[in-house]
């Protein structure tokens, strides 16, 4: 007789699943312990008022422990812009063995509040995963709707059948269907070669148990992490995220110094902040924080500083470099202008001149803080840089002018504002375009 494979095996336990629903269906003990757990009773508030999630009802205080109708404990407070149109979906994660293999079956919980009634609490089977000791598995799952970007649309009228997992036009969609974010897993039995890799009888938190399920059967590094402790670096490096060497050796002072990470992005963004630093990644008091969240905090204050130092010996250098450059063109730029330097525009209260020299082009953008100088305007061919000022020698703006076209390309005040006297400005300067161009045949 042929041997089976593992994929008839699967659709085999599948039907037998789908054939006995009464056998292998949730239990309503177990159905109302899970609403218990995932969607206790709490208060609803609206903008003017507050209901009870569970019975619907209507209360006025909400320091209470309990709903004063139905006596159901609450939670915390939930703010919520219309109650009437309030809903929540949550799955949960049940774990059990049949014919050697890890069976996943996944319930979603749907919750809908109703005023002035009680709420109601929809339970369906929508998925069934069966994983076996060498980390392959096969996914069955209801229908999803066409053209939906999320991954949950399920049609509840259809059957739980096999599907492809990471292949297909809606791939993305796929992945997403077979890793759902469980807020509870039940675990009842788990298979050998899962016990002998740590996985015990709880979950520790972790809202995707298939990721961990499949990362202890075939990642070593999600093993040992899981073995030691430190769980959420183990769901983070069974999200393919492989941790390097060195923060391996950061995880082990952790473990010889009993520190759990609980927050799996913010210290390894902890680690990266430490090696930019130039600090020991290897010592215990930079990488085992009581405070993560405020030692991150500093860090990176210490770090930010530290860039804008390097930032302003950076600005100097180019600003020195520049002067160094400067040295060449300073002849250049009186021989191109020639008689133009010599040109002075006076009018109420203001006198319009050309910068005379480079070294007051660094001046110039240096007070008005805007790129003549840093653009190397002073090089420009038909370009005239003018300066605008009031009589107690405040400027007023930096202005282009162009000897060819004897136009103004542009007039600037300090940091490329619009100038106040603008049109007092164009109207000088446009006045005595005949005296320009004289200049400029004269040059």
């Amino acid at each position: 007789m042929k041997k089976e494979t593992f994929r008839q095996q699967c659709i085999r336990l599948n039907e037998t699943i789908s054939k006995n629903p009464f056998t292998y269906e949730l239990k309503e003990w177990e159905r109302q312990a899970a609403i218990d757990r995932m969607m206790p009773a709490h208060p609803l508030v609206s903008k003017k008022k507050a209901y009870c999630s569970h019975c619907g009802s209507e209360v006025h205080v909400l320091t209470q422990d309990e709903c004063p109708v139905c006596h159901k404990k609450w939670g915390k407070i939930e703010r919520v812009e219309r109650a009437s149109r309030h809903k929540e979906r949550e799955y949960l994660c049940v774990m059990t063995v049949m014919d050697g293999l890890q069976v996943m079956r996944f319930w979603c919980f749907e919750y809908y509040f109703h005023v002035g009634r009680q709420s109601d609490y929809l339970v369906h089977e929508v998925e069934r995963q069966f994983i076996n000791e060498r980390g392959e598995r096969h996914g069955f799952c209801l229908g999803t709707r066409p053209f939906s970007y999320a991954y949950d649309e399920w049609l509840w009228y259809s059957k739980i059948t096999i599907k492809s997992i990471g292949s297909g036009y809606y791939s993305h969609k796929i992945d997403c269907r077979f890793d759902l974010p469980c807020e509870m897993t039940v675990i009842k039995q788990t298979i050998p070669m899962l016990r002998r890799n740590g996985l015990r009888k709880s979950m520790h938190g972790c809202w995707y148990p298939t990721g961990i399920v499949l990362g202890l059967l075939n990642k070593p590094q999600v093993e040992s992490l899981w073995k030691i402790g430190q769980y959420h670096l183990a769901t983070y490096s069974a999200e393919n995220y492989r941790l390097s060497d060195e923060v391996m050796a950061s995880v082990r002072i952790c473990h010889r110094n009993r520190y759990r990470v609980n927050d799996s992005k913010m210290w390894l963004d902890h680690l990266q902040t430490l090696r930019q630093l130039g600090l020991d990644t290897h010592n215990a008091k930079y990488v085992c924080p009581k405070n993560l969240k405020k030692a991150h905090n500093e860090l990176n204050e210490r770090l930010r500083r530290r860039r804008e130092k390097e930032e302003e010996k950076r600005r100097a250098k180019l600003y020195a470099e520049q002067l160094k450059e400067i040295e060449k063109e300073r002849g250049a730029y009186v021989k191109r202008l020639g008689g133009l330097l010599t040109i002075s525009l006076s009018g109420k209260n203001m006198t319009v001149r050309p910068l005379q020299s480079v070294d007051e082009f660094a001046e110039e953008g240096k007070a008005m803080h805007h790129c003549v100088f840093s653009n190397g305007y002073y090089k420009h061919p038909d370009t005239l840089i003018l300066s605008a000022k009031d009589r107690k020698g405040n400027r007023l703006a930096t202005i282009e002018y162009n000897t060819k076209r004897f136009t103004i390309e542009q007039c600037r005040a300090a940091c490329n504002k619009e100038p106040e006297r603008d049109a007092e400005i164009r109207e000088l300067i446009t006045s005595h375009r005949n005296d320009f161009e004289k200049l400029m045949k004269a040059a």
